[in-house]
């Protein structure tokens, strides 16, 4: 009996015609923070490593990923770790310190750069329009010149894009503004700092800028923290030798603790200056910073825990006639 056999285990294979069609690309890592940019269908998704991926909502959720945001501020020691043998957040390997996460947080400006703030309180500029990131910066975007710095907590871009701030692990609100380095007309305009202040005696819980229709308006910068005070800034006179001057001090709480704040906006149905903020007993409050009161208070969402970020959506996220409100 002779049989015939297809040798399929010596068959040459063409590896390209054994691949997919690659329909959605993921992450390696723990997300550590998000970003929408405000005009363009562009989300930002940092990761827990340093790596940063910029998805195309668009266009299929097509996938970018930069390189690792953070590199050139790591040891030797930290670049020879690999990925899968990486410590969790807040435990420790071979006697090392605990790991900290890397990226803090991010923001879009309304210009198309993306603001990435890091652990080591070093803030980052990646350019959209380059599709890179900005490593020769003309100004140095940090918020302590020590050489152990803080790690940066949140960051907020003012409305009109001229302005961002910043919140510290050490109680303090960095102040920077776009504009022309070192005031000389001549040179080109980038982020500086301007100021910072050291208001608050304990954790800033919060920081939000003023959202006015009128554009006659000072821009006005608030901050809350878990002493239970609300601190405005006053933004326009802010200097690097004089720091971020406090305009307004009031208390907010008496025994809970506010956890989060934001402008209100001034189209739905006030005609007065409104921050809106939270607390950890589950209610939101109205208040009007100009005369220190408090204009209204009722219970907020009880379930999740308690409210510690609120986002307000863009004029996109109207529908018929409503605006909501993320936390």
């Amino acid at each position: 009996m002779v049989a015939e056999l297809k040798a399929t285990m010596f068959e040459a294979i063409d590896s390209k015609s054994k691949r997919g069609v690659t329909l959605m690309k993921g992450l390696k890592s723990a997300i550590s923070a998000i970003a929408v940019h405000p005009n363009q269908p562009y989300l930002a998704v940092a990761q827990d490593d340093g790596w940063i991926g910029i998805y195309d909502y668009e266009n299929d959720f097509k996938l970018e990923i930069f390189d690792d945001i953070t590199k050139k501020d790591k040891k030797n020691n930290d670049k020879a770790i690999l990925p899968d043998k990486v410590p969790k957040l807040g435990e420790t390997k071979d006697g090392r310190p605990a790991r900290k996460r890397l990226i803090t947080c991010m923001e879009f400006t309304p210009d198309g750069e993306l603001l990435i703030a890091l652990w080591k309180g070093k803030i980052e500029v990646l350019s959209m329009e380059e599709k890179k990131l900005l490593e020769e910066y003309p100004a140095d975007l940090a918020v302590s010149d020590k050489r152990t710095s803080d790690a940066i907590k949140q960051l907020i871009v003012s409305p009109d894009g001229k302005y961002f701030a910043c919140s510290d692990s050490n109680n303090c609100v960095n102040l920077y503004k776009k504009d022309h380095l070192n005031g000389d007309p001549e040179t080109e305009i980038c982020w500086r700092f301007i100021g910072k202040v050291m208001s608050h005696t304990v954790e800033i819980s919060s920081i939000c800028f003023s959202n006015s229709l009128d554009e006659n308006d000072t821009l006005r910068l608030f901050s809350i923290g878990k002493d239970r005070r609300c601190f405005e800034y006053n933004v326009e006179h802010s200097t690097m030798s004089h720091g971020l001057p406090v305009e307004h001090v009031f208390p907010l709480e008496k025994e809970s603790f506010p956890t989060a704040c934001i402008w209100y906006p001034g189209n739905l149905d006030s005609k007065e200056g409104l921050l809106l903020t939270a607390n950890n007993e589950y209610k939101m409050k109205l208040w009007n910073p100009t005369t220190k009161s408090s204009r209204r208070t009722c219970l907020g969402p009880t379930y999740g825990g308690e409210i510690t970020k609120l986002k307000l959506l863009s004029e996109h996220g109207f529908r018929e006639g409503k605006q909501y409100l993320l936390y």
